[in-house]
């Protein structure tokens, strides 16, 4: 079955936040943290003076990808781990891709 929805390109999920940090610190309730900090990516991610990304040359082309050796991105994949860091470089490429001059989440239509 396929039907058309909405997805916002480049925002966070709050719950992948809460996850890693249970899974860094135990069971608990670490909504409130977790929310917190999902905030602070998000602010992050909307500031025009940080470029987390790096090229790389394939053939005659260059691709984007996030920068590994950011500081900010480096820190979040060693404290909280891949999944989360993974959460956040594909929002950034999403922004990078569908609203690069704009550093906020794009709304889209997408196929279901």
């Amino acid at each position: 079955m396929f039907g058309i929805g909405v997805k916002r390109m480049g925002a966070l999920e709050s719950q992948l936040f809460v996850e890693a940090f249970e899974r860094k610190y135990g069971p608990g309730r670490y909504d409130d943290q977790a929310a917190m900090m999902c905030s602070r990516w998000e602010g992050y991610l909307k500031d025009p003076n940080w470029h987390p990304y790096t090229y790389i040359e394939e053939g005659n082309s260059r691709r984007v990808v996030p920068n590994e050796n950011d500081k900010r991105l480096r820190m979040l994949r060693r404290v909280y781990g891949r999944k989360l860091y993974n959460a956040v470089s594909t929002a950034l490429m999403q922004i990078h891709e569908y609203n690069p001059s704009g550093g906020v989440p794009y709304c889209g239509i997408v196929e279901l």
